[in-house]
């Protein structure tokens, strides 16, 4: 059958023309047409199969194949207006075999497309959406023609109803030329269409950055369209596009514009992207700093005065109220915090005290490891890090394991953490125990000390302010000091020797239990050491 429609088209126009004409004399909804429409289907992609399948790797058509298809197109543009279902759905079927073999010319896909959409419908919502997906993909091609993006904006549920398909096939030029009008539109006119479900081209284009998830071939696409688009008289509307794509991809976002930034032919077309980049969260860091690199390479620098360049150029920014995404400056803090430099390092610590971000675990993990760091040079970094921690009202969890110095340096530590609260004229209980209990107190004589300072915890009058918070973050305390095992064993001896002198004591339940809890889960800990 199919090498006989291939080689009489006489006999081909005659199958064509009996399903339209069956569909004219049962109607559209006849029971007897699903199997003329089987039988059309299954002959029809024979067909397009056997006489265009073997020329489908030919770079030039021959004859037989373009009057086969001018032949087949009258049908084919028949089939997508009807209003029979069922011969929709099989000339939609037959049109994914056709442009998966055959390449059209441009306008001739426009065309396809247009009529298509005259047929489209809230009943093959998804079938709508699906042929013009197929078509796009298999026939290379992104763009959307302006009366086909219309009828789509008419479907109801078109933006939810895109979503549900990228779940379950990929739909990459479809999506491309779909956004390119919506943008256009929206840029155009930005107002309410005429449509039955009083949907705008606003909310489309929201909806479908927001709940559409898009790879990183979509999302370099998109970013053009934002910087090709983007002047001064709409830089605004087309950043808070932008800003949902970069809350969304942070990561992918970033790399786009520094990548885009470095391909750039012109110095016109750095200067546009640099400016649409420094309109949003992430521009400042690809900001030029000097002629060795932008903010976010000078960060990373081998050299450690650029370094501290770049860290002072953020601190005028924050000072200066300049819009600066939060994740990268966490970012910043957490990697030069953990620089080798202790310059770098110092710098870090100015750049901390103006976010105020020492309540930040990530950070505030940061600062406990440098603050237990045996090194004589790094004593003034950690002393800035004591002075920050005692600017924070609710950081007494934070410098709790510094009040049992076994060291010089830990003496030294706390001494200074003293001083600092001292000189703000505020201390709290469990600080003011720790000062009489260290006074005057000596290297030679720590030990002793620390054993007269955990006999007098539980006995205190204040027991609730000072033995229950040393209690209560024995966990904590333990784990800010884990990575360096020594202190670690250290730290478990210590509250060992405190829950048991708690228990002597004969404290409240409360405590007794507490106490109790954590000594035998030490010692258990302890045994494996």
């Amino acid at each position: 059958m199919a090498n006989r429609c291939a080689t009489d088209l006489g006999f081909f126009n005659f199958i064509c023309d009996s399903v339209a004409m069956a569909v004219q004399e049962f109607g559209s909804s006849h029971s007897s047409l699903r199997v003329i429409m089987n039988f059309y289907l299954k002959t029809i992609c024979s067909t397009i199969l056997h006489s265009l399948s073997h020329k489908k790797k030919k770079k030039k058509k021959n004859s037989n194949e373009e009057n086969f298809i001018a032949q087949f197109m009258p049908y084919l543009l028949k089939g997508l207006k009807s209003k029979c279902l069922d011969y929709k759905r099989a000339t939609y079927l037959i049109l994914s075999n056709l442009s998966n073999i055959f390449t059209f010319q441009t306008n001739i896909k426009d065309e396809i497309l247009n009529v298509t959409s005259k047929g489209f419908s809230d009943d093959l919502i998804k079938e709508n959406l699906l042929i013009i997906s197929v078509f796009l993909n298999n026939q290379h091609h992104q763009s959307v023609p302006d009366r086909c993006f219309l009828k789509l904006c008419q479907l109801s549920n078109v933006a939810e109803e895109i979503f549900q398909l990228t779940n379950e096939v990929r739909i990459d030029n479809f999506l491309c030329g779909w956004f390119e009008q919506l943008l256009n539109h929206v840029l155009k006119d930005n107002h309410q269409m005429e449509t039955d479900h009083e949907e705008n081209f606003t909310s489309l284009i929201e909806k479908t950055l927001n709940t559409i998830k898009f790879n990183s071939a979509i999302l370099t696409f998109i970013i053009n369209c934002f910087i090709k688009q983007f002047n001064s008289k709409n830089n605004t509307y087309i950043v808070s596009l932008a800003s949902i794509i970069e809350r969304k991809y942070p990561i992918d976002f970033d790399d786009n514009i520094r990548q885009q930034t470095e391909s750039c032919s012109t110095d016109e077309e750095r200067k546009r992207i640099r400016e649409f980049a420094s309109m949003t969260a992430i521009g400042f860091k690809h900001q030029p700093l000097s002629d060795r690199g932008s903010l976010a390479i000078c960060l990373n620098h081998p050299q450690a005065q650029l370094r501290i360049e770049a860290l002072q150029r953020i601190r005028e920014g924050i000072m200066a109220k300049q819009n600066i995404e939060t994740e990268f400056l966490i970012d910043v803090l957490t990697s030069r915090l953990n620089d080798n430099e202790i310059t770098v390092v110092h710098e870090a610590l100015h750049l901390l005290e103006e976010l105020q971000l020492t309540d930040n675990q990530q950070i505030n993990d940061i600062l406990q490891k440098l603050l237990q760091r045996e090194n004589e040079d790094w004593s003034s970094v950690q002393q800035s890090i004591v002075r920050l921690l005692t600017l924070d009202p609710s950081s007494e969890n934070k410098y709790l394991h510094l009040l049992f110095p076994t060291t010089s340096s830990e003496l030294n530590l706390l001494n200074n953490l003293l001083e600092n609260y001292k000189q703000k004229q505020t201390s709290s209980p469990l600080l003011k125990l720790a000062k009489k209990n260290f006074k005057s107190t000596t290297v030679d004589s720590l030990s002793t000390a620390i054993a007269r300072f955990i006999q007098s915890i539980p006995i205190s009058d204040d027991q609730s302010n000072i033995l229950l918070p040393l209690l209560r973050q024995s966990d904590e305390i333990l784990r800010l000091v884990e990575h360096f095992r020594p202190n670690w064993v250290k730290f478990a001896i210590i509250y060992v020797l405190l829950g048991i002198e708690t228990i002597k004591q004969h404290a409240n339940n409360e405590y007794n239990q507490l106490a109790t809890i954590i000594v035998f889960k030490l010692l258990k800990s302890l045994s494996k050491e």
